[in-house]
């Protein structure tokens, strides 16, 4: 299950004026004011809990009720439930804090992923033959959907394994140098006697940075296993959406063909090549390290 990120940063006056929206329709009854939905979210800013962005987004759109928000309590519904949804404050706020999650949002998408969203939002094709069963497209759209999030989710691992490995060889090289420098220092170490306690000296630190960068790479080896467990679970998500794939573009191919349609299968195709791609690029990071 994906989970969604929330918020509690609102102004502590949008939680006020909810708790006098909730006294106000306890002391008065709520009357024909408000939904299920606006009485919950007096609630929720009142008690200072977590709202979604979807939320903070239906706070912002209340600005469109802010000619009934100067009238007294009691003169209609419009100020009861403009203070519910948490008043000028609240209604700022959300105003503000969408455009910020949106920015965030569009900025920490990849190149890839702001072409795949491009394509999600394109207008459904309009299928011109009741023939055409809509359950090619609808099968193709939900591995889609599905495939955009393991997708993200294995560049995530990708780049883990890739800088464990990375820093595996970095280990190793130091690793490598720590070995010749305590050969080094051992050979001058017997055949200098009189500089006996500086390449003695020379000669523990070596093998103390030896069993430390072995350490290291032990240490990233672990991670790197644990990466590649991880990884299982995801993989096999991933062969489930080529069969899905698979077995969906031939069905649109065949139909397209018998009825001389168009359908926009090379996107589908795009995004099971890139779940292909992924795969094995994951594997070869993978094995990479396995024996040392």
């Amino acid at each position: 299950m994906v989970k969604l990120e929330s918020y509690t940063d609102y102004p502590k006056q949008a939680s006020e004026n909810a708790k006098i929206a909730l006294r106000y329709a306890e002391e008065n009854g709520w009357g024909s004011c408000g939904t299920a939905v606006g009485k919950q979210r007096a609630n929720q800013l009142a008690k200072g809990e977590p709202i979604s962005r979807d939320t903070i987004a239906r706070m912002a759109a209340f600005e469109r009720h802010r000619q009934n928000s100067k009238k007294k309590l009691g003169d209609g519904c419009g100020r009861l439930m403009w203070l519910a949804w948490g008043g000028d404050a609240g209604v700022k706020w959300a105003q503000r804090k969408l455009k910020q999650i949106d920015k965030e949002k569009s900025l920490k998408m990849t190149a890839y992923e702001r072409v795949l969203n491009r394509l999600t939002k394109n207008k459904e094709v309009e299928l011109k033959s009741e023939k055409v069963e809509l359950s090619i497209i609808d099968d193709l759209n939900n591995a889609l959907s599905a495939s955009s999030k393991t997708i993200a989710e294995m560049n995530e691992i990708l780049k883990k394994i890739n800088s464990l490995n990375s820093d595996i060889d970095k280990g190793k090289k130091k690793f490598e140098k720590a070995s010749a420098d305590e050969k080094k220092a051992s050979d001058k170490f017997f055949k200098l006697e009189d500089e006996f306690l500086k390449a003695k000296r020379i000669y523990n630190d070596s093998i103390d940075k030896r069993k430390q960068e072995l350490e290291y790479i032990d240490r990233d080896r672990d991670l790197l296993n644990k990466e590649r467990k991880n990884s299982i679970k995801i993989l096999k998500q991933r062969e489930k959406l080529e069969a899905i794939f698979n077995k969906n573009i031939r069905r649109a191919e065949k139909a397209a063909k018998e009825l001389g349609l168009k359908l926009p299968i090379d996107k589908y195709k795009k995004a099971l090549d890139r779940l292909i791609d992924l795969h094995q690029r994951i594997s070869i990071a993978s094995d990479k390290n396995k024996i040392w």
